[in-house]
Formats: structure tokens, sequence, C-alpha cells
């Protein structure tokens, strides 16, 4: 019962950084920044698997933000408004760097597990030497682009059907059938790679 009280107050907060921010105040914006810049770092990550990349990715996903500010309508979180200006620039860094080197291998040697029993906090040395993670997030990295995002943003960000249905701008049962069929193909090949169920 805590958790939906912890979360109103968050968005109340929120909503006050947000009117303090569209009144001029920088430091304000500071504020949210620090907020959730782990978590579009994270989110970031997870899409390109570059850091310098979700570096970039973050920095440019706070610009905008700041930019469009009088944009965000409050109808969702600004968490996950964020997230899908985050999962938009990750998705076009993307593409540029398959132009840029003409081939769909951005493998730089950092691996961070999608899923959630391997997304503890901790040093990031740990996520990497994790056998196992390294594994599932192989897998992941095959999945179609379309499948892939519905999959991270349901069970690594944790994301609510709606709200990815907001940021992929499809219907809810559309996302359904995505996560779904993500999970159908994850399993299939982690059983023929071997793995008990």
């Amino acid at each position: 019962m805590a958790k939906p009280y912890k979360q109103d107050t968050e968005e109340r907060l929120d909503g006050e950084i947000i009117t303090q921010c569209r009144n001029g105040d920088k430091h304000a914006y500071r504020l949210l920044i620090d907020r959730y810049k782990d978590t579009i770092y994270s989110t970031a990550l997870r899409f390109t698997r570059d850091p310098s990349t979700a570096e970039e990715v973050t920095q440019e996903t706070f610009v905008k933000a700041w930019k469009y500010l009088d944009r965000f309508e409050g109808r969702s979180k600004f968490s996950t408004w964020l997230i899908s200006i985050a999962v938009n620039k990750a998705k076009d860094m993307i593409k540029d760097k398959h132009r840029a080197v003409n081939t769909g291998d951005l493998d730089t040697g950092n691996e961070t597990s999608f899923f959630q029993s391997h997304t503890i906090e901790g040093p990031e040395e740990t996520l990497m030497n994790d056998e196992l993670g390294l594994q599932l997030q192989r897998l992941i990295d095959a999945l179609p682009a379309l499948y892939k995002e519905a999959f991270v943003l349901r069970h690594v960000e944790l994301l609510s059907y709606e709200e990815i249905s907001g940021i992929s701008k499809i219907s809810i049962e559309a996302v359904k059938m995505r996560v779904f069929r993500a999970r159908e193909i994850l399993k299939k090949q982690f059983y023929e790679e071997g793995h008990d169920g």
C-alpha cells in the first residue's frame, strides 16, 4: 500500500519542480536531472550497449526535455516522458551508427543483462561477468527491434502496457502481442541452447 503513496508523492514533487522550471528556474531543472539521470542512462545503455553513446543519449534527452518542457502535459509520469525521449534518441543514434559503419554489429564488449534478476544495483563489472546474464543479453539483442523495445520497456524499465503504448505509438493490444512474442522467442532460443526451464 505504501507504493502508490510514494509514487503519488514523487509525481507531485515532479509537478512542483516542473512548474519552477517553466518559470525559468534552471536550478530546479538540475533537480530533475539528478533525479532521473541514472534511469535515463540505464535505459540508453540497454538500447545502445555503448557507454559513450548512452552518455550522449542521456545528455540529448535532457536538452530536448528542457527545450520542450512546455509540451509535457502531465498525462503520463515525467519519468515515462523522459524514457520516451531517450528511447527515440537511442534508436536514432543506432540508425546513424548503422549508416556510418554499414553493419548491424554494435557490440562493444560492454554487456548488460536485460533481465530484472540481473539488474540489481552494484558494480557494472558484476553484471558484465555474469555468464547467464551475458547469454540472455545476446538472445535479447538478437530479437527483432520492435520486440526488443517492447520487452525491455516492460521487463526492465517495468513500464505499464499503457505507458509503452504511448512511447511506441501503437495500441495496448499490439504492445501485449510484442511482449508475448518476445518472451516466446527468448524461451525457445534459451531452451535450444540447452538451458532447463
